[in-house]
């Protein structure tokens, strides 16, 4: 699993200038273009700020209702352990099985046979941050095993910061077309703020190593394209 840990936002900037006209020939005002549309794009990343814990807590008895029973008993007090480290996670219960006890998953139920019986817990946290401390919580849960770890990052990441940066970048590259066409740059008539396509984004996943699905860490590129008015020179 890859975890980011730059909890700050690393931005690596791509500006592309798309302009919608044919140069001028004779430099009159008649020639220049009445618009010209600018494109600026930015990759942001999202650092993960939550995560689940997923375990088994397993117990071995002479029959099922006991077994699962020791297991219940055994969440609650991981249950009240957790609380004392925070009270923002969430718990799931994902699941039992029963299985004869003979050391594999699938080993028959008979007659005189053992049971094995498993519950599958998960433990969300808003804070990522206390996953080691629930680990050992778990740790010193009688017969609780950790499973995995998984962090998400947050979906609410705050995007004024961005979308006012590729504000000021498009407003710059209007400004320099038209000061090389000797023109005045006029009003803003169109803005649209779009988001790389999700496939796009899986396909740049995949390219890295690993399980694309496990990773950690959003990445986006966010894209601002504006339309602008020139004013001819004179006017």
């Amino acid at each position: 699993m890859r975890n980011r840990i730059s909890f700050a936002s690393a931005s690596h900037i791509l500006c592309t200038l798309c302009i919608i006209f044919l140069l001028p020939t004779s430099g009159r005002a008649e020639d220049l273009p009445r618009e010209i549309t600018v494109t600026a794009s930015e990759r942001i990343w999202s650092a993960p700020s939550t995560a689940r814990v997923s375990l088994e807590i397993r117990n071995s008895t002479k029959n099922a209702v006991s077994a699962d029973a020791a297991n219940d008993k055994a969440a609650e007090s991981l249950k009240a352990a957790v609380g004392r480290i925070t009270r923002d996670a969430t718990f799931e219960t994902r699941g039992r099985r029963f299985t004869g006890a003979g050391g594999k998953p699938g080993f028959p139920i008979t007659q005189g046979t053992a049971i094995d019986a498993s519950l599958y817990v998960g433990i969300r946290l808003i804070n990522a941050g206390n996953v080691p401390a629930v680990i050992d919580a778990a740790r010193n849960t009688p017969g609780c095993t950790v499973i995995d770890v998984d962090y998400y990052p947050t979906e609410d990441k705050d995007l004024s910061a961005t979308i006012e940066l590729l504000t000021r970048r498009v407003k710059e590259k209007a400004n320099t077309i038209a000061t090389s066409l000797g023109a005045k740059l006029g009003p803003l008539g169109s803005a649209l703020l779009t988001e790389e396509a999700d496939g796009s984004a899986l396909r740049k996943q995949l390219q890295r190593p690993g399980d694309p699905s496990r990773f950690s860490d959003r990445e986006r590129t966010l894209m601002l394209s504006t339309r602008f008015e020139l004013i001819p020179p004179g006017n």
